[in-house]
């Protein structure tokens, strides 16, 4: 299939923002009182759901947006160790020239992507919806989707964890997996049959319709709770 819209996730996904976003959660977890991440339980924490991260870190629902606007603020200050993948800006703008539309669908924030990936990349996507709440991406796409004029059918969406796949196919839109984000690429494969893309060059012909998105069988995609 040859997609009109591709929207990408930035963090773990255009961008290797892992160990700030780790820093950030610990410092978030000394202020707000919920179980830090150590090294032991990383595996399973990049392996289980955002809720089911929640639950393992002892985070209540009503703390959430607190805590969210701590570790946006808190990231601000740690772009300095935040870089794009190697070939991803050259990857945007090949999608770019090939005359794809292209946005970005994030939790993060314009200033941050701004800082990280500079003007002139940031520029070569038309639409870019930054604040995406917990279990927000659902919304943002779905504006997307209408700001854009799209049909589900003709996006992709791009990202490197579930709740990225839980928005898209609630929307009918394909979801294509990273293998270098945050999830653990057996979390896809355990839960959504799903085959990350391993290398940009994957990820590019896949984009350009040239590949199809790597499923083991057909999936359902589960329901979001409502909010």
């Amino acid at each position: 299939m040859k997609y009109r819209l591709i929207a990408f996730d930035f963090d773990g996904t255009l961008v290797d923002s892992f160990p700030a976003f780790l820093y950030c959660l610990n410092q978030a977890a000394e202020k707000h009182g919920f179980k830090k991440i150590s090294d032991e339980d990383l595996k399973i924490c990049r392996s289980i759901s955002a809720i089911q991260l929640m639950r393992r870190l002892g985070i209540p629902i009503w703390k959430v947006p607190a805590i969210t606007r701590d570790m946006r603020k808190a990231v601000l200050h740690q772009t300095d160790r935040i870089q794009p993948f190697e070939g991803i800006t050259e990857l945007v703008q090949n999608l770019h020239g090939r005359g794809v539309s292209l946005a970005i669908v994030s939790s993060n924030t314009h200033e941050c992507a701004k800082a990280v990936l500079g003007n002139q990349c940031l520029g070569l996507f038309e639409h870019r919806l930054f604040g995406a709440s917990l279990l927000g991406k659902r919304y943002k796409l779905k504006e997307l989707l209408r700001n854009s004029k799209t049909p589900s059918r003709l996006a992709l969406y791009v990202g490197d964890e579930l709740r990225d796949a839980d928005a898209a196919r609630s929307l009918g839109m394909d979801f294509c997996a990273v293998s270098w984000g945050y999830t653990l690429p057996e979390a896809f494969r355990n839960q959504y049959r799903l085959m990350p893309a391993t290398t940009l060059r994957e990820l590019r012909a896949i984009c350009l319709g040239e590949a199809a998105v790597k499923l083991r069988a057909p999936v359902v995609a589960p329901a979001l709770p409502s909010s």
